[in-house]
């Protein structure tokens, strides 16, 4: 790792005002999972990263904000602890961060729903309610009728075991999920 007067002089040469590191779109796409006031345009993350970092360091960033400069710091292998006074902001950076189990967080959110009244509880829960639906334009009004904001969403491309429409009863192998729309 170089001093910090030739770091300092190296970083005014490096080409972070140059497009297309100039632009906050710049980089990797998680870069732009949430607006975030004085946010750190990725470009300039990218030569620090590139400047400071090397693959044996423990970075420790006090000020991470939405995690620009650990997760460009993480994107060349080097690791970092990082910290924001922010709840916001440690939630996009850790989301940013961490590995994610899309099968776990799936299997969190859908829950299966057997009767009509149990739809509303469950998406009010924050949830995603998976149904047996009979694909009729009379049992999908009477589901969104329950509560205003809800959706209906497309059915799973495999049928499921023969079940109930949760609306009329009518034996179906079609399921689709209802959740709340924003």
């Amino acid at each position: 790792m170089m001093d910090i007067k030739s770091s300092i002089k190296k970083l005014k040469e490096l080409p972070y005002l140059d497009r297309p590191y100039s632009s906050r779109g710049w980089g990797h796409k998680l870069h732009s999972l949430c607006s975030y006031q004085s946010k750190l345009k990725p470009g300039i993350a990218y030569h620090l990263a590139k400047l400071f970092g090397e693959k044996e360091d423990l970075i420790f960033e006090p000020f991470a904000g939405v995690g620009t400069i650990p997760f460009e710091l993480a994107q060349r292998g080097i690791k970092t602890v990082s910290l924001d006074i922010n709840p916001i902001a440690y939630t996009v950076s850790l989301a940013k961060l961490k590995k994610q189990d899309k099968k776990k967080i799936l299997k969190q959110a859908i829950v299966d729903v057997k009767e009509i009244k149990k739809i509303i509880e469950e998406v009010g829960k924050g949830k995603i309610a998976k149904i047996y639906w009979c694909e009729s334009g009379k049992c999908y009004d009477k589901i969104m009728k329950l509560k205003e904001g809800l959706d209906l969403f497309g059915s799973d491309l495999k049928k499921a075991k023969l079940g109930k429409c949760i609306a009329c009863n009518k034996k179906t192998t079609n399921k689709a999920y209802v959740a709340s729309s924003y």
